[in-house]
């Protein structure tokens, strides 16, 4: 779950919080980092993670670090399962009906927009250009 007093999101399975201040370093030193699928640097290091349950709902994550190696943000997205989601399973009206379920998700977990906090700011999006719905939660690092 995410806590809204700190921006902490907790995973079932992994004992690392996902939170405001996290290094890279320091997930690359959690277990957390052998469910990393895929990871790119350009100027930002990315890590694509494989499924992971919060609470009884699966969520691919790709976690975000700055050129200062802290966390800056975190994409979650919704999948069926702990299977990998491909693009063959792709449709406009199933990325945009994934953009509901992840507002609902919210909802019953945070409650009613907008979710602007001391520690940054969680949103809810439909790209049309990428053709994905995600989760945004966006630390501040000032």
């Amino acid at each position: 779950m995410i806590d809204v007093v700190n921006g902490g999101l907790a995973l079932d399975r992994n004992s690392l919080i996902i939170r405001k201040g996290l290094t890279k370093n320091e997930f690359e030193k959690s277990s957390l980092i052998d469910e990393v699928l895929n990871h790119q640097s350009y100027g930002f290091t990315s890590y694509y993670i494989r499924p992971q349950l919060i609470g009884n709902t699966f969520f691919v994550i790709v976690l975000y670090f700055n050129p200062q190696d802290i966390l800056d943000f975190a994409n979650l997205s919704l999948t069926d399962s702990e299977r990998v989601p491909s693009w063959n399973d792709w449709s406009e009206s199933r990325a945009k009906e994934k953009k509901e379920k992840h507002d609902e998700w919210l909802l019953r977990n945070i409650g009613k927009p907008p979710y602007k906090f001391p520690w940054g700011e969680i949103s809810s999006n439909y790209d049309p250009r990428s053709g994905s719905s995600i989760i945004t939660i966006k630390y501040n690092n000032t």
